[in-house]
């Protein structure tokens, strides 16, 4: 701020007050305790989100594991596994 009062030839104390008079936090984030606890909740349900479709890749994967043993080949038809068999060579 030293920089703009030196290039503006003003007071520090004169920048100071014309920020605390005009200035819009519309684009600036104001952290406030509301917004801390949001930015919690938010954390909290993507961590949860994540673990649920960490859960659910693992049990796909197990599934193509056991498909390929049996000689199965898997395939993803919208959310769900179906396979057809695959001869081996």
């Amino acid at each position: 701020m030293t920089d703009i009062t030196d290039e503006l030839q003003i007071p520090l104390s004169s920048l100071h007050e014309w920020m605390k008079h005009y200035r819009e936090f519309e684009n600036e984030p104001v952290v406030t305790e509301n917004r801390v606890k949001q930015l919690e909740l938010q954390l909290v349900a993507k961590e949860q989100e994540l673990k649920m479709k960490d859960k659910k890749l693992k049990e796909s994967e197990e599934e193509i594991a056991i498909f390929r043993k049996l000689g199965l080949s898997p395939s993803l038809n919208g959310e769900s596994l179906s396979c057809t068999y695959a001869e081996r060579k």
